[in-house]
This record gives structure tokens, C-alpha cells and sequence, in this order.
């Protein structure tokens, strides 16, 4: 049972990617999955990609504030 509720956690915190980071980095982002606490967003650029890296503090923040602390412990950029 743990497993499922953790999986349903992550879920939601992909769910929740556009209304944590707002609507302009969601435009240009996408959560793509979780694993071991690592959040994977794809981003259409280079220079998106170094932006959400000066961001990435707050928007774990977010994640911690509005889901469990501790769920979503570092996020990894990719351009597509």
C-alpha cells in the first residue's frame, strides 16, 4: 500500500507542475515523470533550461509546501 501512495503522490506532483511553476514556464515546460525523488521537466530550450536552474530552489519549495516535504527532493532539465 505504501508504494501505491507514493506513486499516486508523484503523480499529483506532475499533475501540479503547471500550477506550481505558472503559466509561462508551463508553456515551455513539461513534468515528465519521478524517480527516487529526482522530477524530470522537459524544456524547449537551452536558455529555459539555465532559467528554471536559478529557479529550481523555489519551485522545490513549492513542491514542499503544497504536497508532502521531501517528495520531489531535486529536479533535472532536458531540452527536447
Amino acid at each position: 500500500q505504501l508504494g501505491l501512495t507514493d506513486r499516486l503522490r508523484e503523480q499529483e506532483a506532475l499533475a501540479r507542475w503547471p500550477e506550481l511553476v505558472g503559466p509561462e514556464i508551463a508553456s515551455r515546460s513539461r513534468a515528465l515523470r519521478i524517480r527516487e525523488g529526482v522530477l524530470y521537466v522537459q524544456v524547449t530550450s537551452a536558455a529555459w533550461s539555465q532559467e528554471l536552474r536559478f529557479l529550481k530552489a523555489r519551485i522545490l519549495a513549492g513542491y514542499d509546501a503544497a504536497l508532502a516535504p521531501g517528495l520531489v527532493k531535486d529536479i533535472r532539465f532536458t531540452q527536447h
